[in-house]
């Protein structure tokens, strides 16, 4: 498949800008996937930046993701670099939404619970999706911005959530509502046919 030159630029800008950032907090680039990988204990962090189809083109978000090699949605295709699909769902964030706002800083300090879905929504930001084009200034500068809530929102995601305890009860509980039976399973792993 021939790449735009709008996909190439922005593949130009993971590699001169991202990627060398990056480096530094021991991510790899995997071209294929647009993705970076950190190994953190048993788990794998993801960072992949996903352009735009159809009435986003010219546009990309980035997801976060958290992979386990043992605990990772039982519906995935994983193959190779496992990809932010892969992950359990508790484990996936997109970088937008850990903006913050006027709004959204007011709210959560007066309501702490999130639970309900109008304390969500007024403590979380939209989704964001960032332009690109073949111009690398614009790049650079939607790069920039994103870098940026990398390092001060995304990052700390990666830190607070990177925990294998959870995601095996996680697992345990996706096990238990796919098996149907209501009770927990206690499982090391995918069930062996």
């Amino acid at each position: 498949m021939v790449k735009s030159a709008r996909i190439r630029a922005l593949e130009h800008g993971l590699i001169t800008f991202i990627k060398p950032a990056l480096d530094n907090y021991n991510f790899s680039y995997y071209a294929r996937t647009r993705g970076f990988y950190r190994k953190s204990g048993e788990c794998t962090q993801i960072i992949q930046f996903q352009p735009g189809v159809r009435g986003a083109e010219g546009t990309f978000t980035v997801n976060l993701a958290i992979y386990h090699p043992v605990y990772h949605d039982p519906n995935g295709t994983h193959s190779g670099h496992p990809r932010e699909f892969d992950c359990l769902m508790e484990y996936r964030q997109r970088l937008g939404p850990l903006r913050e706002s006027i709004r959204t800083r007011f709210f959560k300090y007066v309501l702490p619970d999130t639970d309900h879905w109008l304390s969500w929504w007024l403590t979380t930001m939209p989704d964001k999706w960032w332009p690109f084009s073949d111009d690398e200034t614009l790049n650079k500068q939607s790069l920039k911005n994103v870098l940026s809530l990398l390092e001060t929102h995304g990052l700390p995601w990666f830190e607070a959530n990177t925990n294998t305890e959870a995601m095996k009860t996680s697992y345990s509980t996706i096990l238990m509502r796919l098996e149907g039976n209501g009770e927990p399973v206690d499982h090391e792993g995918p069930p062996v046919p």
